[in-house]
């Protein structure tokens, strides 16, 4: 096959409906000096031998088979085969327009790109879907343009105050060397995982530039993780990611500006997790949705969401009694208008 530009890896868990459509839009790349790494991560529908199909007409299509362990476990298996100087990830029920790879990947070797960032079109199964999930329509466009090459501490404090940080590993293409040189996986196990693996890709590296342009058509359907409340899940998913930056933070200098903005950064994936857990969920609950986990994470996430509640609660009643105080305030002022007027 020659020199590899670009690797592909596409998780793929019981996604028959989707597959076909989703590999023949990497088949159909413009860009040919690709692989296709194809993971089955334990598929118990029809979805491999759709797959094994294609690979038989296609020799860039490599299946990795293995055990279900989760999104995280098949794009690591995936990154342990790859062969290209630059790494996409393409989730299993959505699909990349005909330019996609060939225009990022020329666009990241003229500038020398540690990664480049870009946007993406979500669509929906249903009109129920839509209706249920129309935050999303146009959640993957960003607001602002970022036109420069920049240092990624830089990109991401402008995309951070613009509320324009996309986590999506889906929506940028990643030089191989970054995610080996330092050692960036996913964390397995876990939802939300996204937010760890992407954190780590932009602070690592030093060129980075994003195209104001969806090359990304996003699925938005019934039953998968975005669309699935799982509050338990979700608010552990965002602990870990905390817990782990934080430990990156123990072993990497950051300057005072570049930690105001990793604080901003962290304080909102603690109120992401906190509004997930909004409902009243006991201890006992934690523990059975979790089951099978670390204890050592459980018992730590418990703590922490205990303190969390705590301090939220606290700025609650401190709020609500700003809020009477200025209100009793203002009557009191208002009263004394009146008594003035009225003499």
């Amino acid at each position: 096959m020659g020199e590899v530009k670009v690797s592909v890896i596409i998780p793929i868990y019981n996604v028959e409906k989707y597959i076909a459509e989703c590999v023949e839009s990497v088949q159909k790349q413009t860009l040919k000096e690709i692989e296709i790494i194809c993971v089955n991560d334990g598929c118990s529908d029809i979805s491999m031998q759709i797959v094994e199909t294609m690979a038989s007409e296609d020799k860039r299509i490599n299946i990795i088979n293995k055990m279900n362990g989760g999104a995280s476990s098949a794009r690591n298996a995936g990154l342990e085969e790859t062969k290209g100087e630059y790494i996409y990830f393409l989730d299993s029920d959505d699909y990349i327009m005909p330019e996609t790879l060939e225009n990022l990947y020329s666009q990241a070797m003229e500038n020398n790109l540690d990664c480049i960032y870009f946007d993406a079109i979500a669509f929906f199964e249903t009109e129920e879907v839509k209706n249920d999930n129309i935050e999303y329509e146009s959640y993957y466009v960003r607001k602002e343009d970022y036109p420069d090459t920049y240092d990624g501490m830089e990109l991401f404090y402008q995309m951070l105050i613009n509320d324009d940080f996309k986590v999506s590993p889906w929506l940028q293409l990643i030089k191989s060397d970054v995610l080996k040189c330092n050692n960036i996986i996913f964390y397995n196990g876990i939802i939300h995982e996204d937010n760890l693996f992407s954190f780590q890709v932009i602070t690592c590296s030093h060129r980075v530039m994003y195209k104001k342009k969806a090359y990304y058509m996003r699925r938005v359907r019934e039953g998968s993780v975005m669309t699935t409340k799982q509050p338990i899940k979700s608010a552990y998913g965002y602990y870990i990611c905390i817990t782990e930056i934080v430990d990156m933070l123990a072993k990497r200098q950051f300057s005072k500006h570049e930690m105001i903005v990793i604080e901003q950064f962290l304080s909102s994936l603690q109120t992401t997790a906190m509004n997930a857990m909004n409902e009243k969920i006991g201890y006992y609950d934690i523990f059975e949705v979790l089951e099978g986990y670390p204890v050592q994470h459980i018992i730590g996430f418990i703590l922490w969401v205990y303190e969390t509640q705590k301090r939220v609660q606290e700025e609650e009643r401190v709020l609500q009694e700003e809020n009477e105080r200025l209100k009793n305030s203002i009557s009191y002022k208002l009263g004394a208008c009146f008594k003035i007027h009225n003499d």
